[in-house]
């Protein structure tokens, strides 16, 4: 009977312990995923630099920063849906403008 308990107790155990290591891992797989974004944002944001002063409409501007972007993500062997970087475009464009207002409409304001 004491050999049983030692068993249950030992299995037990280890169940316990592969759950936490899988919680582990999964947690240092989100932290990396975590830091690889902050690359990625970094790119999106340097490539839109590039690219404003090189083009009037926005919607060029757009497809030249979604194609260096997809260079890079290849180069750099990250996984990023594309169309989250477009979105991510869009939202930042959108907010660029609500805090520096085009010209024109700057002028109308005033």
């Amino acid at each position: 009977m004491e050999y049983v308990k030692i068993v249950v107790y030992a299995v037990a155990i280890a169940g316990t312990l592969i759950y936490y290591l899988y919680t582990l891992v999964k947690n240092i797989k989100a932290a990396v995923e975590e830091r690889k974004w902050n690359v990625v944002l970094e790119l999106l944001m340097g490539f839109m630099e590039e690219v404003e002063p090189l083009f009037e409409e926005g919607t060029t501007k757009k497809a030249v920063v979604m194609s260096k972007m997809r260079n890079a993500v290849e180069q750099y062997g990250l996984k990023v849906d594309m169309e989250v970087i477009s979105q991510l475009i869009d939202r930042l464009c959108d907010m660029s403008n609500v805090v520096n207002p085009p010209a024109d409409e700057a002028a109308a304001n005033a």
